[in-house]
């Protein structure tokens, strides 16, 4: 079966840029294996093995996830999520994929949208969430048509990074522009067809992932 990681790796991949931050990287891995030893946790991300420690050493301190002894080999760990991470997540993506199911129309109010839309896209709790790239797309997949002044409030890094990103989406071809009617110095972004097809398919991949997860214990049941 298609892992969490290996859904947004073949994103990536199709679209030329990261999505996820590297912390993610290791949430993302730990959502489809109950316990992992960091030498098999490396093999799934971008990372160096002293980077990688460095990570979980951090993650294990803000409870993010929690280290077991190796049954076998002392000097190993076993690490996996803590419930209560792993209910952020599955809850935060369920939020989001609820949103993707009811994209707004043009004519609804920009600001309150996509202050609705922060609350899924910024971040995890206690971990950096999705690069400013994929931020970006992400925003213009719910909602196209939006300024640059629009994203910029809701993207969560500084504004150098942001303009920064912008101008190498559209560099790639990712998103395109047309002039604000109402004010000629603005440019109205959307999503190029490739993004769009890209994201479609995504989207599509954690739908059903996400149909394949049990319920977590204390989940109240779908209706």
């Amino acid at each position: 079966m298609t892992t969490l990681l290996e859904i947004q790796r073949d994103g990536e991949q199709r679209l030329g840029i990261f999505t996820l931050t590297t912390d993610y990287e290791i949430i993302y891995a730990l959502m489809d294996h109950a316990a992992i030893t960091p030498d098999a946790l490396q093999k799934l991300t971008r990372l160096s093995s002293t980077a990688l420690f460095a990570r979980l050493k951090r993650l294990h301190h803000d409870g993010v996830i929690a280290g077991e002894a190796h049954p076998s080999d002392k000097r190993s760990r076993f690490y996996r999520l803590s419930g209560d991470m792993r209910r952020l997540i599955m809850n935060q993506h369920k939020g989001y994929m609820d949103l993707v199911h009811r994209r707004v129309s043009d004519a609804e109010p920009i600001g309150q949208k996509l202050g609705m839309y922060r609350s899924y896209i910024q971040k995890g709790a206690a971990v950096n969430h999705l690069t400013a790239d994929f931020q970006i797309l992400l925003y213009l997949y719910l909602k196209s048509g939006l300024s640059n002044l629009d994203i910029s409030q809701v993207v969560d890094v500084s504004i150098t990074k942001f303009h920064t990103s912008l101008v190498k989406l559209a560099s790639m071809g990712l998103i395109e522009f047309d002039r604000d009617p109402s004010d000629g110095r603005s440019k109205l972004y959307r999503l190029a067809a490739l993004s769009i097809g890209v994201l479609d398919d995504l989207h599509a991949g954690v739908f059903e992932w996400l149909k394949r997860q049990a319920p977590l214990p204390g989940d109240k049941p779908q209706v």
